[in-house]
This record gives structure tokens, sequence and C-alpha cells, in this order.
């Protein structure tokens, strides 16, 4: 299980009172765990709804207080409020073997 995977079913296990968050992937199928992770993004879980308010909080701010600064730079910041420790940072390349894309499609 990738770090990202693993920190996902950790706090989707915590969100449903389960201890043993290691189990959670296995017990779903690929198309199932795909899912959950796209209502994760929907809805976060836990603390990461909290960062995600806090950053649009600070961008409305920043819009309010800070004339003449652009939507790229806007969305940067954001961004960044939003994924402010390491771990969290969108993995470089997120492109599925075509064994990953056939185990999601249910082939």
């Amino acid at each position: 299980m990738a770090d990202c995977e693993a920190r996902f079913a950790r706090r989707l296990g915590l969100a449903v009172g389960r201890l043993d968050w290691w189990n959670i992937k296995a017990q779903h199928t690929p198309y199932e765990w795909i899912l959950q992770q796209i209502a994760d993004q929907i809805e976060p879980l836990g603390d990461n709804r909290n960062d995600l308010r806090a950053a649009r909080h600070t961008t409305e701010l920043l819009t309010a207080l800070v004339p003449g600064i652009s939507q790229s730079e806007l969305t940067e910041r954001a961004q960044n409020l939003r994924q402010y420790l390491a771990v969290q940072q969108p993995p470089d390349d997120e492109v599925l073997t075509p064994e990953q894309a056939a185990a999601i499609k249910g082939n």
C-alpha cells in the first residue's frame, strides 16, 4: 500500500471507529476503494476538512486585503495552506499501469 493510501485508510478507519485501518483496503474491491477515495476528495474526512476550510478562509482574506493578486497565485497559496506538511504533497506522477487500470475496471 502506498503512503498516500495508508494515510487515507487510517483516516477512513478512524472515521468509522476501526483501529485495524491496515485491513480496510483489503476488504474493498478496487472499484469500492476508488469510490471511497473520490468521496474523500468531495467531502474530506477529519482534519483534512478543517485544513481545507482554513485554507479557503485565508485565501478569501488575501483576496480582500491584497489588491491585484492573481488567481493563479491565490490557487497556489491555497494549495500550500491546505497541504502544509511534506507528507500531504501530491505524488509527482499519478499514472496507472495497465494492470491497475484493468483492476479498477474489474477486468
